[in-house]
């Protein structure tokens, strides 16, 4: 699974790509949103909502007003209701808080591909 990762801390960032890519994720990351953009659309976002700039909300609705739309997971170490309530707005499918565990992320990201699978094992179900 293609996984984009947008965080301004590095450190995060590498903690983040390296646990995705030790489960078989292909990851990319980058570090605002300008960024982000260049690189081709994920399978699963991993977005910061407090970013210079644009925050990680501001991608996702970029994403969505051009029609494509990852599965989102945000983090954050300010969580506020008004950012949980866009995220959920926009689609999200997890608002984690840092510190996190890695272990939360992983699953958050892997029970979208279970979910990708799902929604296809029922649109094209064998007969």
């Amino acid at each position: 699974m293609q996984v984009l990762i947008v965080e301004d801390e590095l450190a995060i960032a590498n903690a983040m790509a390296c646990a995705l890519e030790s489960r078989g994720h292909t990851v990319a990351v980058a570090r605002n949103v300008q960024l982000a953009l260049a690189l081709p659309r994920p399978d699963v976002l991993i977005a910061d909502t407090e970013l210079p700039g644009l925050s990680g909300l501001d991608l996702l609705e970029q994403y969505k007003r051009s029609g494509l739309v990852p599965r989102t997971v945000f983090v954050t170490s300010n969580p506020s209701l008004a950012d949980c309530r866009r995220a959920l707005k926009l689609g999200a499918a997890e608002f984690l808080a840092k510190p996190f565990r890695l272990e939360e992320l992983v699953s958050a990201v892997e029970q979208s591909l279970d979910d990708l699978n799902a929604q296809f094992e029922q649109s094209y179900l064998a007969t």
